[in-house]
C-alpha cells in the first residue's frame, strides 16, 4: 500500500469517527454531539427495558438480554466513547446510567426506576 493509505488507515484507527484536528471552538460543540448521542441511547434502552418488563414482569437481568430478545442494537449497549453503560436492577425496578471516563454513574445521565421511583 502507498504511504497515504497507511496514514488515512493509521488516521482511521486513532479517530474512529474519522474527525481528526477539530479546532477548539469545534471540540465543545462535537463532545455536545456525542453527548447527546448517549443521551439518546439510553432513552431507547429505558423504552426497551420496559418493553421487556411489560412482557416479562420483571426488568431483564442484563442489557444483553434486550440484544437476544431483539429489542436493541448491540451498539446501543455502550456510549459514542465505547463505554459501557452502567445497569443493576433491584426491587421493583433497575437503574440505568451513563459513566465518565474513571467508571463512575453520571448523576446528570441517570435514570434510577428503583422501588418506584
Amino acid at each position: 500500500p502507498s504511504r497515504i493509505a497507511c496514514v488515512v488507515s493509521w488516521i482511521q484507527r486513532r479517530s474512529p469517527s474519522a474527525v481528526t484536528g477539530l479546532p477548539p471552538f469545534l471540540h465543545r460543540a462535537y463532545e455536545a454531539g456525542r453527548d447527546g448521542a448517549a443521551r439518546s441511547r439510553l432513552a431507547r434502552l429505558e423504552r426497551a427495558i420496559e418493553a421487556w418488563r411489560a412482557t416479562h414482569g420483571a426488568p431483564p437481568a442484563a442489557l444483553e438480554d434486550l440484544v437476544h430478545a431483539g429489542l436493541v442494537d448491540r451498539s446501543y449497549l455502550h456510549d459514542p466513547w465505547s463505554r459501557p453503560f452502567h445497569y443493576e436492577t433491584g426491587a421493583g425496578g433497575y437503574l440505568l446510567s451513563a459513566v465518565d471516563e474513571s467508571g463512575a454513574s453520571r448523576k446528570d445521565a441517570t435514570l434510577d426506576r428503583r422501588g418506584g421511583r
